[in-house]
């Protein structure tokens, strides 16, 4: 099978999970060829730049503005027809290029692209949409999807109640690295409580030194913090707080997740998705955008985690009554296995296999 995957970077999220998909049709068969596009550089090979660093600088500094237009686009329909025949042209050579069998989309914008392309050309190749977030957000929905990947039975019970047919829709879970799905059970190997920081959840604390060294007073605690590339704050942390693992770039982190006992980070769907594979519950500090939100209420509603909303001066106090009462983190800490078993258990690359034996057929 040619499969082409369709994504971009508005966030890393997307993007993370379409290198899982293909991962997914790597293991299934090695025959599988399997091409990742960011559409947007695609299309447009010099703007892309402004247009990421445009997204990036709206969500740090004006994320309120970025919410009211999430918001209002909710209430509207996006057309991208205004996009031109030089778009469909560029599309239709991507196509050309690639001869896929199916073509899976992890960010909205690019379902909308094809689908259009697909009304304009008459075309028939299989559209397949990929919800990122636990999001019922109309920009998920387009014309010409023929099927659907959700994360929860909730979302899939959404989009039927808009009109999509059953059949169409598949809860696999938001799709995570395999090294993630080859996680076992969770061993307790020692009384210590292993906190770990990681995944934009350092940027989101108001006072890094206070609060690390509030964390590093609690007893029986150890702490890692995950900076990735971010090479000031591994060197900053490593100068100044010699009694916590600072680890820059890794490729380990199912590993240091799987190890933790509360993982404290931004409240994104993949990120979720990996704490609930890994089965270590989450503290999320103020989600502020909209679909940070969402994946945080769910985090409340199933009771693996504990959101501190707002800027409250009392999440160090929260922190500290978690980690330090085992009954409240043990029965998260259950709630997130079940949470695992609920996830249907059938790789997107499964499906995808089906859905082409009944193209074939």
């Amino acid at each position: 099978m040619n499969i082409l995957i369709l994504t971009g970077k508005f966030g890393m999220g997307h993007n993370s999970v379409a290198k899982a998909i293909a991962e997914e049709f790597e293991d299934i068969d090695k025959n599988n060829k399997v091409v990742i596009v960011d559409l947007l550089e695609y299309l447009f090979p010099i703007a892309h730049h402004f247009l990421y660093k445009g997204f990036e600088m709206m969500i740090n500094k004006c994320h309120g503005i970025y919410n009211m237009i999430y918001r209002f686009s909710e209430q509207v329909e996006v057309d991208v027809t205004p996009l031109g025949n030089k778009i469909h042209e560029d599309v239709n050579n991507l196509i050309l290029e690639n001869k896929p069998n199916f073509i899976i989309c992890t960010l909205p914008l690019c379902a909308k692209i094809i689908s259009e392309y697909k009304e304009k050309t008459s075309s028939s190749i299989p559209l397949i949409t990929c919800i990122t977030d636990i999001s019922t957000h109309k920009e998920w929905q387009s014309s010409y999807v023929d099927n659907y990947f959700v994360p929860t039975s909730d979302i899939k019970e959404h989009l039927l109640r808009n009109g999509i047919n059953k059949s169409n829709i598949f809860v696999t879970g938001i799709p995570v690295r395999r090294d993630f799905k080859n996680i076992g059970d969770k061993l307790v190997i020692n009384n210590n409580k292993k906190v770990l920081i990681m995944g934009g959840g350092l940027g989101l604390l108001p006072d890094i030194d206070r609060f690390i060294g509030k964390l590093s007073s609690i007893s029986n605690v150890e702490i890692t913090i995950i900076t990735g590339k971010n090479k000031k704050a591994f060197k900053y942390l490593k100068e100044n707080f010699r009694s916590i693992n600072v680890v820059g770039y890794t490729e380990k982190v199912n590993e240091y997740m799987k190890e933790a006992d509360l993982i404290i980070t931004k409240a994104g769907g993949i990120t979720l998705f990996e704490a609930i594979h890994s089965q270590t519950p989450l503290f999320v500090i103020n989600p502020f955008l909209e679909q940070e939100k969402k994946n945080a209420a769910f985090i409340e509603e199933k009771e693996i985690g504990k959101i501190a909303w707002g800027n409250s001066e009392d999440y160090l106090r929260e922190l500290e009554n978690l980690l330090t009462t085992e009954e409240t983190l043990n029965k998260m800490s259950i709630n997130i296995s079940k949470a695992k078993k609920e996830i249907i258990e059938v790789d997107t690359s499964i499906i995808v296999k089906e859905l082409y034996k009944g193209v074939m057929a």
